[in-house]
């Protein structure tokens, strides 16, 4: 069969040239989805990174709320196969010596004295199911000791462990749960100590101000105004009611959030230094990361406030004056000094009390000593500081640390408590350490 141009035009020429236009339109197509696929590989590595991190301080602590982060598959779901979900423990000796395994299996892959980044990211599947693998390269003293694999479903953007090292899986075991826990009932977020808790929420809060987790999670980390008709009350912005436009304030919390950490990562098991601060009469407290910035030191510090047995983000600064480190051993021994600060004011023993406690007179060493008892003058003041001592102690001395810290002032370094005493009610009690020995300075 023969050809004219204008066939040619119509049968060769135009279809190439609409080729070829495809195949451009199609190497766009390619080249955005890439680039949308790196930004979700992105975020989906940050999610990774957190949940890794949260496991590393669960199976660290031998906590039992590993279920939540567990893949379990719920067959009352209404959906073939089951749908995947978090675990929840009912009591099934099988689960309980699943977890059992999984907490032992990442005890021994992320070891808590070696530092692990991810290595490779892909996916696998699993009885028809996409799943995310993970290999991490774990470091102890800068030597490698192990390249451990986990495995993730990913249940509404929240990874869920399913396997370590090809190790028991709950989602392979078939165990369904009732419910899904919410990530807000960590007890790493709600930890008595707040050097653990106080880090772990500001992980959280630059999750969610990266994407890695909803909005909603992080306004119960964040503190709204909440008016009574007797005072200012704060409450989480997650409450009801509180008189902020709550989703403009979990906005301008977690913009605040990423400029205060830029392109730092903080991690639920980083080191802060905790101080205590007061806030229009509240009780609250600071944390301050330590964050090598393109070669210079930022200290940027978050302000927390106590409200409804939490402590919610109040504000931020970028990069505050250091604040002390506390000493290694302090807290311990300030413990059992306290105790028996307590016990010798309920006796009224000023002789074993005084080498305990700081000399405030007008003398040159004042600060600088302890109280002499064979002074009058001095023994004077020690049972004056027995007596204010017993108001706090009780008729048991019982009282729970809520956080300890140091700070230098003109005084020299202070070695600061935090307690509980009797229910709610919080008391600060101050030391010096003079020639090694702690010396009672100051009660707030």
């Amino acid at each position: 069969m023969r050809y004219s141009w204008q066939d040619l035009r119509l049968y060769g020429v135009v279809p190439l040239a609409i080729g070829y236009a495809m195949r451009s339109l199609l190497l766009a197509f390619l080249l955005a989805a890439a680039s949308l696929h790196d930004a979700t590989a992105q975020i989906a590595e940050e999610r990774l990174t957190l949940a890794l991190d949260t496991l590393a301080q669960i199976a660290q602590d031998g906590d039992a709320s590993l279920m939540a982060h567990m893949a379990c598959l719920d067959h009352g779901a209404g959906v073939e196969g089951g749908r995947i979900a978090p675990c929840v423990y009912q009591g099934d000796p099988r689960m309980e010596h699943t977890a059992g395994a999984f907490v032992d299996a990442i005890y021994e892959a992320l070891p808590p004295d070696g530092a692990w980044i991810l290595d490779a990211v892909t996916t696998r599947t699993v009885e028809g199911r996409g799943l995310t693998e993970v290999q991490v390269k774990v470091r102890r003293d800068d030597e490698p000791v192990g390249q451990p694999v986990f495995l993730f479903a990913d249940h509404a953007s929240r990874p869920l462990l399913v396997q370590v090292n090809r190790g028991p899986s709950m989602m392979l075991a078939d165990a369904p749960p009732p419910e899904e826990p919410s990530v807000l009932d960590l007890p790493i977020l709600r930890a008595p100590d707040l050097s653990v808790q106080l880090p772990a929420r500001a992980a959280f809060l630059q999750a969610a101000a990266r994407g890695a987790l909803p909005h909603q999670d992080a306004a119960a980390l964040i503190a709204c105004r909440r008016d009574t008709d007797e005072e200012f009350v704060p409450a989480p912005c997650s409450a009801s009611p509180v008189i902020e436009d709550r989703a403009e304030r979990v906005d301008q919390v977690l913009a605040e959030i990423a400029f205060l950490f830029g392109d730092a990562t903080i991690r639920p098991s980083m080191e802060a230094i905790v101080a205590p601060y007061e806030m229009e009469g509240f009780l609250g407290a600071q944390a301050q990361f330590v964050i090598e910035d393109g070669g210079a030191t930022r200290r940027p510090t978050l302000f927390f406030m106590a409200a409804e047995g939490a402590y919610l983000f109040v504000s931020g600064h970028p990069d505050m004056a250091p604040l002390a480190p506390p000493v290694a051993d302090a807290r311990p021994r300030l413990e059992a000094l306290l105790q028996e600060l307590f016990r010798w004011a309920r006796t009224g023993d000023v002789e074993a009390a005084a080498p305990h406690l700081v000399y405030r007179g007008d003398g040159p060493d004042r600060w600088r000593r302890a109280i002499d008892p064979t002074v009058s003058a001095e023994h004077a003041v020690a049972e004056a500081m027995l007596r204010e001592l017993s108001t706090y102690a009780g008729p048991t001395s019982a009282f729970e640390v809520k956080t300890y810290f140091s700070e230098a002032e003109a005084e020299g370094t202070w070695h600061v408590l935090e307690v509980t005493l009797g229910g709610n009610e919080r008391t600060v009690f101050a030391f010096l350490l003079i020639e090694g020995v702690f010396v009672l300075g100051d009660i707030d």
